[in-house]
């Protein structure tokens, strides 16, 4: 990475992944189990926040100029967000869309169980999301640690760049497969 900083003059903000056994893992995955063992509190009109859902108008927000306000998966690490503890009986298993929550199984595939490694990644991403879009820049790169660069990444940077539509908003630059 230093030396794509020092051949590009770039400028790197670097975010360390977050470790699995954190505390902000720990506190999501409790907050994630306490949320789903209250699932029927908001039927009794405790204050919680209901169920993550897609915005109506995804577009909408993408064009606001205004901040966002927390929604979503920013709940998840609000001090706000208060739940009593529950147990974990059981692996949390992940949504499959919109509130879609299927129970546990011992025959469930593993890549539908909600590890803490699952939560780390996702929570290294979170925050990466939040500095981008708190911040005054213009463009953002993100590359995870493990990127693997070509010698010519200056023009291939460049022809994307310059084909890119005047309303472009993520650019998905491609992975590595690897056997």
């Amino acid at each position: 990475m230093e030396r794509l900083r020092y051949t590009f003059g770039l400028d790197f903000t670097y975010v360390n992944g977050t470790e699995a056994d954190g505390v902000a893992v720990q506190r999501t995955m409790s907050r994630v189990a306490s949320f789903r063992a209250l699932k029927d509190a908001r039927e009794a009109n405790l204050s919680l926040p209901t169920a993550f859902k897609w915005p109506q108008d995804v577009n909408a927000l993408v064009e606001s100029e205004s901040p966002l306000d927390r929604q979503g998966s920013d709940l998840w690490l609000s001090d706000d967000m208060k739940l009593p503890d529950s147990p974990f009986d059981e692996p949390l298993t992940c949504a499959t869309d919109n509130s879609t929550l299927e129970p546990y199984s011992p025959q469930m595939p593993p890549y539908r169980l909600l590890t803490k490694e699952r939560l780390a990644c996702w929570h290294s991403h979170w925050r990466v999301v939040r500095l981008i879009a708190d911040s005054q820049d213009d463009v953002s790169l993100v590359l995870e640690d493990d990127v693997d660069m070509e010698l010519d990444i200056r023009q291939r940077l460049l022809g994307v760049w310059n084909s890119l539509p005047s309303t472009w908003d993520i650019v998905f630059l491609g992975n590595t497969v690897r056997t």
